[in-house]
C-alpha cells in the first residue's frame, strides 16, 4: 500500500517519513519522496520458527512524501497535490502547536475536496462536449452513466463530507481512473509539541473514525536517534509517553484499512498486505496470476487456532484446517495454502 502524507508546509509530514522510514529528506526531489517501513509482525516470526523457512517477508507500507501546501500561493497546491493522486490512502498532517487542529483539518479537507471538484467538473465538460458529436447508442448510455454518477459525487462533495465517500463496486470502476481523494481512505495525525492527552482533541477531530494519531513528532524523532539504552531514559525526563514507531506504523496499516493473510514453506515465510473485504481468489492472485486464473479452493487456518495446536499436521488432524471457494473473504491473520490449475 502507497501511503500518501498530506499537509500544509512545516507540518511535521516530513518528520513523521524521516521517523517512520528512516529515510533522510532530499528537497532536491521536486515529485516527491517514496521511502518503505516493513511491519513487524510476532506471529510471522512464529510461524517462520515453524516452517523453518528460509527466506521470511514482513508486510510493507510505502509512504510518498511531497511538498507541502502553502497559504499564499494556493494555485500551486493543485499540482502538489497532483502528485498524491496515486496513493492507496492519506495521512492528513496536522500541526497542533501553531493553530486549532480542526480549523487546519478543515482547511486542508477543503484544499483536497477543491482538487476533486476540478477534476470531475473537467470531465463533465468533455461529456458534454462528446455529447455533440456522433455516438453509438451504447457509448451515449455509458457517458449518461458516468455523467449521472459525476455529477451526484460534485453535488455530494459541494457539501464538504467530512469521511471518505463510498460507492458501489460498478461506481467505483466508473470513477477510478480519476484517482478522486474523496474515495481514499484516510487517518488524521495531529503533529504537537509535547504528549497531548486525547481528552485535549476537539470534539469534531475526537469522533473521526479511525481515531486520529496524537504525536510529537520531533520529539519522537529525537529520541529515535538515540543510542537504544538511552531512549526510554530520555523520554521519562521529556515527559513523553510514546507508542513507538511500531505501534504507530500497525495503527496506520489497520486504520487504512489494511490487513494480512499469511503463506508458509520451507522456501518462505511471508506476509501479505491486503485490504479488508478482499476474497480469497484475489488473495491468490497477489501471490500468483496463475493461481487466480486457475483457482480451485484454498486450504484455510486461522492463525491463533495454528498456534493454539502448535503444527499443521495436528490442525489437519483436528479438522481445524477449512476448505474455501473462491468467494470466501480472507480474515487478518489467515494461514493459507492455494490450490489451483497451472
Amino acid at each position: 500500500m502507497r501511503v500518501g502524507l498530506a499537509g500544509f508546509a512545516r507540518s511535521g509530514k516530513t518528520t513523521l517519513f524521516r521517523w517512520l522510514t528512516g529515510v533522510e529528506p532530499d528537497k532536491s526531489v521536486v515529485r516527491g519522496q517514496i521511502g518503505v517501513a516493513r511491519l513487524l509482525d510476532a506471529r510471522l516470526s512464529w510461524l517462520a520458527q515453524l516452517s523453518h523457512a528460509k527466506k521470511v517477508t514482513p508486510a510493507t507500507l510505502e509512504f510518498l512524501d511531497v511538498p507541502g501546501l502553502v497559504t499564499d500561493a494556493a494555485k500551486d497546491n493543485a499540482r502538489r497535490l497532483a502528485l498524491l493522486r496515486e496513493a492507496d490512502g492519506l495521512l492528513l498532517v496536522l500541526a497542533a502547536f501553531r493553530d486549532d487542529p480542526a480549523v487546519e483539518y478543515h482547511r486542508l479537507l477543503g484544499e483536497l475536496t477543491l482538487a476533486d471538484l476540478e477534476i470531475i467538473s473537467n470531465r463533465l465538460q468533455r461529456l458534454e462536449g462528446l455529447s455533440r458529436k456522433a455516438r453509438s447508442a451504447a457509448e451515449r448510455e455509458a457517458d449518461e452513466r458516468e455523467r449521472a454518477l459525476l455529477e451526484r459525487l460534485h453535488q455530494t462533495l459541494e457539501g464538504a463530507p467530512s469521511a471518505p465517500l463510498t460507492l458501489s463496486g460498478e461506481e467505483e470502476k466508473q470513477v477510478r481512473a480519476f484517482q478522486l481523494f474523496a474515495l481514499k481512505p484516510r487517518l488524521v495525525v495531529i503533529n504537537t509539541n509535547e504528549t497531548w492527552p486525547m481528552e485535549r482533541l476537539p470534539q469534531s477531530l475526537a469522533t473521526l473514525t479511525p481515531s486520529p494519531l496524537v504525536l510529537p513528532l520531533q520529539l519522537e524523532w529525537e529520541v529515535s536517534q538515540l543510542p537504544e539504552p538511552d531512549r526510554e531514559t530520555f523520554a521519562q525526563e521529556l515527559g513523553l509517553h510514546s507508542l513507538g514507531r511500531e505501534e504507530v506504523l500497525r495503527r496506520i496499516f489497520y486504520g487504512l484499512g489494511q490487513m494480512v493473510f499469511f503463506t508458509m514453506n520451507e522456501e518462505e515465510c511471508r506476509a501479505w498486505p491486503i485490504s479488508a473485504g478482499t476474497s480469497v481468489v484475489q488473495a491468490a492472485g497477489l501471490i500468483h496470476s496463475d493461481f487466480e486464473a486457475g483457482f480451485v479452493r484454498a486450504e484455510v487456518i486461522a492463525f491463533t487456532e495454528l498456534q493454539r495446536v502448535g503444527s499443521l499436521k495436528d490442525a489437519k488432524a483436528r479438522g481445524l484446517v477449512r476448505l474455501e471457494g473462491k468467494n470466501y473473504i480472507v480474515q487478518d491473520g489467515d494461514v493459507i495454502y492455494i490450490l489451483a490449475n497451472r
